[in-house]
């Protein structure tokens, strides 16, 4: 298999050669050849691509720009793969062998990229060094081929794009009228992936790109090139490309469950789906719906997605009720006639506990009150006060639009632009002047990031005069880690069943919390004894069962698990009390190691809480459902409820830890903090005082 290396030069020489070199040192001899199109510079660079016999050369005798002299290279080209190559990017060890793996995993796979020091749309990896030698020895160490870190993309960065030959028969050659080239590779992404082709970023896979400007010539610079062909692309295809292919990290970054589940996720403006896509690279089994108004948009999102093209104002929305577990309204409730009326449409078809992601401007933000101070309040083509918009929120005003249509706002977090020592004063004088010591804050906000759910509902009631099985137990396991699933069910097959029991599993399966998974199998199962237990749990005490009820025949106690603390501290985090207790074998740092904290001499230690790794209970108590709607602080919270009906947590003595916790590195950006200060807020009383 062969690749055709396509370089269209200008006058960069001395980039021209070490991207020549790079070539040369770091592909196999005999897997490329290397076309380069000097579009008529005058630095020499001509006489020298003369005197290179591994090169095959095209020599303009006038400047075509970027996009025709591609072309060029394309029809010239006779390998199985096309690669366009920027003349100031240096190749890795590795590079090309790695970017053809991903481009060959599948007939569908079109074309790929690698990351690089310098790129846009989120290609870039930050990598310190001094020179190229220090690159290329981060390069070594990075370019290990890993499937895990390839990336479905709507579009990419054309620096080094390897692509099938046939899909370049699909979506022919660059567009020329996109001279003298800045997006001829958006466009050209688009044109494959219309043609029936993917685009995958290769994030196991660095090469050097220095970032210098190609396209300088000509009146008015980069800027007047760039707005021109972004008119052109937007009249071509219908959408504003910036726009229409933002990638909202700052939603994506919100979603709180284990990412092997299969959570439905529908996102209204979802324009040409690039957040939808990121959340399905997050979220593999992912079910992902899309309502974009504009309708040439809304055909790049349907490539993947479940996508309509719809005014959601006018729409009935053609969905189940109770179906979504995450809805994201990322800048558009600011451009409805009523956004009461679309938040009460869209509840129904959330999950209990389902949420609203929600990006909204604030309208209270320093630039839009120095203007307003100064007369103006001047419609704008972008921001705060974008012609587009109808609806103006401060936060109060956000608050009051979520509460008012039926759901409970969970967080809001602040989006702020940059600000300079002017505007700090003006803003500081605001607030003096106000005497609102929130003012500061609030005016400093650009946009407000919102989390908002739909109640779960009070906590079920579980009768005291129910009649429970005490001779059976019930593992109770909320769905997460399908991989991991099998080896902790295997381990529970494992373990020795006292005479006379029954032992029952229950995997609680598209559950919208923890709190809520562990109600419900609490209301399926009639077992006194119930072992609360993560599928990444591996329980390598055989007799746990037998030294269960062994501590259970005192009925004071409610509750055991094998780590926890005495006295929780004010912050709510129990690893960071002074006492502690239990052990375990834990890989949370990456790598599975023992964690031990003070040992037990007695046969088991009261504490204040243990964590929910494992939790065996005795009595059916409900959790806290309708406060904890996610996947934190829910066992914190059941322990301290055990504590108010009168009954004891324990942590019983291991000579050796009763079980494996193959969690790996710890992800607490999946709503950590907001669920701690819901813990905090709710259980103040039960922490220590600082």
């Amino acid at each position: 298999m062969k690749t055709s290396i396509i370089i269209w030069a200008y006058n960069q020489l001395c980039y021209l050669q070490q991207c020549i070199a790079s070539i040369r040192r770091y592909t196999a001899a005999g897997t490329v050849e290397i076309i380069v199109v000097d579009d008529h510079s005058t630095d020499g660079t001509k006489e020298w691509l003369g005197s290179q016999p591994d090169i095959l050369c095209i020599c303009n005798e006038e400047h075509k720009g970027y996009p025709a002299g591609c072309n060029q290279g394309l029809q010239l080209a006779s390998g199985d793969n096309l690669l366009l190559l920027d003349t100031d990017v240096v190749v890795t060890q590795g590079w090309l062998d790695n970017l053809l793996h991903s481009l060959y995993s599948s007939d569908q796979i079109g074309a790929v990229a690698p990351v690089t020091n310098n790129s846009a749309y989120y290609q870039s990896l930050p990598v310190t060094y001094q020179n190229l030698e220090e690159v290329q020895i981060f390069a070594q160490r990075h370019n290990r081929l890993n499937p895990q870190l390839w990336e479905e993309r709507i579009k990419l960065v054309g620096c080094c794009m390897l692509i099938k030959r046939a899909a370049v028969e699909s979506a022919g050659q660059l567009d020329e009228s996109l001279e003298p080239g800045y997006l001829a590779d958006e466009d050209y992404s688009f044109r494959i992936r219309f043609g029936g082709y993917k685009l995958l970023l290769c994030r196991d896979t660095f090469v050097y790109h220095a970032g210098v400007e190609h396209f300088t010539n000509g009146p008015g610079g980069h800027y007047h090139w760039f707005n021109q062909n972004l008119q052109k692309f937007s009249a071509k295809w219908g959408f504003n490309l910036t726009y229409s292919t933002w990638i909202r990290h700052d939603i994506t970054g919100l979603l709180e469950n284990p990412k092997t589940q299969a959570i439905t996720v529908l996102e209204i403006g979802c324009a040409c789906g690039a957040t939808l896509l990121k959340i399905k690279n997050e979220y593999p089994q992912a079910k992902l719906y899309g309502i974009e108004l504009n309708e040439q948009a809304a055909l790049s999102a349907k490539l993947f997605a479940d996508v309509i093209a719809a005014d959601i104002e006018k729409t009935t929305l053609p969905y189940e009720e109770e179906y979504f577990d995450y809805v994201i309204l990322a800048d558009v409730l600011e451009h409805l006639t009523d956004p009461w009326k679309a938040l009460e449409n869209i509840r129904p078809h959330l999950k209990p506990g389902g949420q609203i992601l929600a990006s909204i401007p604030n309208i209270m933000h320093f630039s839009v009150l120095r203007s307003l101070l100064q007369g103006n309040w001047t419609y704008e083509e972008a921001g705060i006060l974008d012609k587009t918009h109808l609806r103006f929120f401060t936060l109060n005003e956000i608050k009051k639009l979520f509460t008012s249509t039926g759901y409970q706002v969970g967080s809001y977090r602040p989006n702020t632009i940059y600000e300079s020592p002017a505007d700090q004063e003006f803003i500081r004088s605001l607030a003096a002047i106000s005497g609102n010591s929130l003012l500061q804050e609030q005016c400093r906000t650009y946009q407000y990031i919102v989390k908002a759910r739909r109640p779960v509902g009070a906590c079920p009631t579980f009768s005291a005069e129910r009649i429970l099985d005490d001779r059976k137990i019930c593992f109770v396991i909320c769905e997460g880690d399908e991989a991991k699933f099998p080896q902790c069910l295997s381990h529970i097959e494992g373990l020795e069943i006292p005479s006379g029991y029954e032992v029952e599993v229950l995997n609680v399966t598209n559950c919208v919390s923890m709190a809520a998974a562990y109600n419900q199998a609490i209301s399926q199962s009639n077992a006194k004894y119930k072992v609360y237990l993560h599928p990444d749990i591996y329980i390598i005490h055989k007799t746990l069962l037998q030294d269960m009820i062994t501590i259970f025949t005192n009925p004071q106690i409610g509750m055991l698990g094998v780590v926890g603390c005495s006295q929780l501290p004010a912050n709510g985090i129990w690893w960071e009390a002074a006492g502690k207790y239990g052990k375990v074998y834990d890989s949370h740092s990456g790598e599975l190691g023992l964690v031990a904290f003070q040992e037990i001499e007695q046969p088991y230690q009261a504490v204040q809480c243990v964590d929910g790794l494992l939790m065996i209970t005795q009595y059916d108590l409900p959790w806290q459902q309708e406060v904890f709607a996610g996947w934190h602080f829910y066992d914190l919270a059941q322990c301290l409820e055990f504590s108010h009906a009168g009954y004891s947590v324990v942590i019983p003595r291991q000579q050796q830890p009763w079980c494996i916790h193959n969690c790996g590195v710890v992800n607490l950006s999946n709503g950590y903090e907001d669920d701690r200060k819901v813990f905090v807020t709710a259980y103040l009383q039960d922490l220590q005082p600082r």
